[in-house]
């Protein structure tokens, strides 16, 4: 997204979670300069190589290192065919397979694995677009696996600036849903990172606030808690206050992180998606 006008308003947080706003000059929000990147399950990607995949069987070394995990007992689960390669450098690729539930289940059925679907989602009937990755680097001249996620239709996200962490936010439930003539809007903010369960407080930044014609987007970061390593019991949320500079009316009120749509978006043709 460039050339946007980041408008009006930024809100923070007293240490008693109490919202406080501050308003912020207008900016342009600046090109990155460079390639853009966008994050796919916890993995930084080049956008422009997702118009560039090439299939894994092209990369006998990539091939073998995958199939290290796949010969497993654990990879015998996972899609078996249809890998394709996403170029992050030179020293690491991203290996991607999409595939729609019903197809997981009936490739499921076929080699006779015990998979469990759920009812409703996970329930292995219908499109849902299901996602699997490997992260494969190379170390000298071995390339290896590294790591492996699946999950749904993977959403792309911004890249968060180094020294920050990624803050989640939902509209307050236990305020007013936004409507058209809304022009405060009461917020929850979530920090995604682990941090054994400490209150942002001032550590949540004043988030970007983004209007035009036709959506609000507001992204939202803190500065991490002091400390090497914490658990991971869940993040309290905090209250968090957005003045608008004009009633919201029809736009969408949207996470400005998550502009770039979702993998399916770019890659689904490749394969076969509706």
């Amino acid at each position: 997204m460039s050339a946007l006008v980041v408008c009006l308003l930024a809100a923070s947080c007293a240490d008693d979670g109490t919202p406080t706003e501050t308003v912020s000059s207008p900016e342009e929000v600046a090109d990155n300069g460079g390639e853009e990147l966008v994050v796919c399950a916890g993995t930084s990607l080049p956008l422009s190589a997702l118009q560039s995949l090439e299939p894994m069987s092209s990369r006998p070394e990539i091939e073998a290192a995958v199939n290290v995990f796949l010969e497993t007992g654990e990879g015998d689960f996972w899609p078996q065919d249809g890998w394709q390669i996403v170029t992050i450098s030179e020293s690491e690729v991203y290996v991607i397979v999409l595939q729609t539930e019903a197809s997981a289940r009936r490739v499921a059925e076929e080699r006779e694995l015990e998979v469990f679907f759920d009812e409703g989602f996970g329930d292995g009937i219908d499109d849902t677009i299901l996602f699997s990755a490997h992260n494969v680097t190379r170390e000298d001249t071995t390339w290896g696996w590294r790591g492996s996620v699946s999950g749904e239709d993977c959403v792309l996200e911004s890249v968060v600036p180094d020294g920050f962490n990624r803050v989640d936010w939902e509209p307050d439930p236990g305020s007013a849903a936004p409507g058209p003539g809304t022009e405060r809007l009461d917020l929850l903010a979530t920090e995604r990172e682990c941090t054994g369960g400490q209150q942002m407080g001032d550590r949540l930044q004043p988030p970007t606030v983004v209007e035009t014609a036709d959506a609000v987007l507001i992204s939202m970061v803190a500065t991490p808690p002091e400390g090497d390593a914490f658990t991971c019991q869940g993040n309290p949320s905090t209250p968090v206050t957005v003045n608008l500079s004009s009633p919201l009316g029809d736009r969408e009120l949207l996470d400005g992180a998550t502009t770039a749509g979702r993998l399916s978006d770019y890659v689904g043709e490749t394969f076969g998606l509706p």
